[in-house]
């Protein structure tokens, strides 16, 4: 009786002790929110791979974060804004439909809308080429730098996607399908720029 009771008691022990795994909205949630904590520092948080089944392949993608491969990189204030701009959105889960080890989550998500501040920015800075040969590179990339914040601080978080979110268990853990299956997150995620 003594085992039997042993046994119980270790099992309850267990069982309460072990982390349940995390639902699709718990996973969602937890990566928005490494989004929204990103700097500099922690841009990987957009290609965790914690957080996906697999290599996330989107057209456009790569160049939309390319403002951070570059051998040449972009000065650090263009960059640090930016990253503010793509980790500055608001998001609401709607409804989650799980079926076995798949599960498809609706959000609504608001940010700014980056496709029309890079298309201002591009358009300004070919409006004053012309000066460009009067200055330094350095007083190019202050320039550059000072119309991207400028254009940006003039707009609103106004950039509204409702989609689903594609996830699957994998190892009795719930994960974002990565490849291309989520085009439409990264689309929200980053205001219209790789639409």
């Amino acid at each position: 009786m003594k085992k039997i009771l042993i046994i119980f008691i270790l099992s309850f022990i267990i069982i309460g002790c072990s982390t349940p795994a995390k639902t699709p909205e718990g996973v969602l949630t937890d990566y928005f929110n490494s989004l929204q904590s990103m700097t500099t520092n922690r841009i990987d948080a957009f290609y965790s791979e914690a957080f996906f089944d697999t290599t996330i392949d989107i057209e456009g993608l790569d160049d939309a974060g390319g403002f951070f491969n570059h051998d040449e990189p972009a000065p650090n204030e263009f960059v640090e804004h930016y990253i503010h701009l793509v980790s500055s959105f608001d998001y609401r889960i709607n409804a989650t439909d799980i079926d076995n080890d798949e599960a498809t989550v609706n959000v609504i998500l608001v940010t700014f809308p980056l496709n029309e501040i890079i298309l201002e920015m591009f358009l300004e800075i070919f409006a004053s080429v012309s000066l460009f040969e009067t200055m330094t590179d350095e007083e190019i990339d202050a320039m550059i730098v000072e119309i991207f914040i400028d254009i940006s601080n003039e707009k609103t978080k106004d950039y509204q996607s409702v989609f689903d979110v594609k996830m699957v268990k994998v190892d009795n853990q719930w994960k974002i399908k990565g490849d291309s299956t989520n085009s439409a997150m990264f689309m929200a995620l980053m205001g219209g720029l790789i639409d």
